[in-house]
């Protein structure tokens, strides 16, 4: 009889342990990460619009928040190159080392769901696609697990 009970109460720890049901480790995500540029600026290619991240920095806090900087080149077919500086807030959710940031859409604006970047992070780098083109890889390293001022 002992033998069937022992059965009965190892089946179901093997199921949770295959099914995913127990908690998976969380990597440290707060922290700065800089986009990894030593190879030349990430680009994005669209039909008449090349975008060129030419500095990235994601600063994540534990609260689930973030905020993404950089300075951005967009060459455009058509129009002039456009050089710019900017700042957005994001929210992000992490399930074992996935992660998925979604930026915050202002009231009324037209903006495309989430998640807007989304990749694998661990406690030294972050390699995420973005929404622009998910072929593309854009790599960043941990320089700070302090947050640092938005």
């Amino acid at each position: 009889m002992r033998p069937r009970i022992l059965l009965a109460l190892a089946i179901p720890a093997v199921l949770a342990c295959e099914s995913g049901l127990l908690p998976q480790p969380q990597p440290e995500v707060e922290g700065t990460f800089v986009l990894d540029v030593t190879d030349g600026p990430a680009v994005f290619q669209r039909t008449s619009l090349r975008i060129m991240l030419l500095a990235d920095t994601l600063r994540f806090k534990s609260d689930g928040t973030a905020v993404r900087s950089g300075r951005t080149h967009y060459d455009h077919d058509t129009f002039r190159d456009t050089t710019l500086n900017t700042t957005a807030p994001y929210r992000h959710h992490t399930e074992g080392m996935r992660i998925e940031l979604e930026y915050v859409c202002p009231p009324n604006a037209l903006c495309s769901g989430p998640p807007h970047l989304w990749g694998a992070i661990s406690g030294k780098a972050a390699v995420l696609h973005a929404a622009e083109d998910p072929r593309a890889t854009l790599r960043y390293r941990r320089i700070s697990e302090e947050v640092g001022p938005y």
